[in-house]
């Protein structure tokens, strides 16, 4: 083979690898994985019962305080511009994601009882890819509205001004509690590829937050600002210094998350396969090897 024919055959090679690379960077972003029913799923060693039981407990519980909170907040000096705060997209965020996962599980409960898999059928696939995304951007936006509110936002409002406690540890703590818990009992995938979404909400709740200042829109006070720390008129500064470091501030929590995921891998999943693993030993002393429950 001469020399130009080894070159055009490893520019070819290149060339092909690129887009091999191409594509595999491209799929990292979409909501795909080995097994996507493992998203709405607990782990292995978790009475499914007992997950049916904690999915429709909190589920209920913040569907129930957003209808309370939604009522509470019309009906007082708020009306309906609680819908300007960005705390209030996120609890109801996280609430449709908790009846997401709830629907879920009674879903997989049917599938189950006939004996189904539904692994590979499309609709069973999408149910399970929108509560993956609904809990990519809800965690990390939630930990992200904990983190500014208790020692950023609280304390800049006045003492009698500040919401009830239980109200602003509904609406600015559990949501974090809750989505962290779900992220070690459930058998949920962490990518930080997918930090792409909680980034697009987050800007996308920039550019209604500048947009509604354009426009002359005011807080319930009468304020030309929704949050203090962003005063477009005021404090032109401080307000873009807080909105470039909130978009920091999303891969920081979204690569916190990757290594909470990482950890309960290490820990808690693999603990939990070798506890199946040992159990299944236990009842097939014979030794026959498994491969998704089925000896082989």
């Amino acid at each position: 083979m001469s020399g130009e024919s080894r070159h055009d055959d490893s520019s070819d090679v290149v060339e092909r690898s690129g887009r091999r690379c191409g594509k595999f960077a491209v799929a990292d972003f979409k909501l795909t994985c080995n097994k996507i029913s493992d998203v709405s799923c607990c782990q292995d060693g978790m009475p499914f019962f007992i997950y049916c039981f904690y999915r429709f407990l909190v589920g209920g519980y913040f569907f129930g305080f957003l209808i309370f909170f939604i009522v509470f907040s019309i009906q007082g000096v708020f009306g309906v511009k609680f819908l300007i705060y960005l705390t209030n997209w996120t609890y109801m965020l996280v609430t449709v994601y908790l009846c997401t996962a709830s629907i879920n599980v009674l879903l997989n409960f049917v599938l189950d009882h006939r004996g189904l898999d539904g692994s590979h059928d499309g609709f069973h696939r999408i149910r399970n890819q929108l509560q993956w995304l609904l809990f990519n951007i809800a965690i990390t936006s939630s930990i992200i509205v904990t983190l500014v509110y208790w020692p950023i936002l609280r304390p800049m409002i006045p003492e009698d001004m500040k919401p009830p406690l239980y109200l602003d540890m509904s609406i600015h703590l559990f949501t974090s509690i809750f989505c962290l818990l779900d992220l070690f009992i459930t058998k949920v995938t962490i990518k930080f590829h997918h930090v792409i979404y909680p980034a697009l909400y987050l800007i996308v709740y920039g550019l209604f937050a500048i947009f509604y200042w354009v426009a002359g829109g005011t807080d319930p006070y009468g304020d030309l600002y929704i949050y203090p720390i962003i005063d477009f008129e005021n404090a032109p500064g401080i307000a873009a210094a807080t909105m470039i470091g909130i978009v920091v501030a999303v891969f920081l929590a979204h690569g916190f998350l990757k290594l909470l995921y990482y950890l309960r891998v290490r820990f808690v999943d693999r603990r939990v396969e070798t506890s199946v693993e040992e159990e299944r030993a236990r009842l097939n002393p014979q030794g026959h090897s498994f491969y998704n429950g089925e000896v082989i």
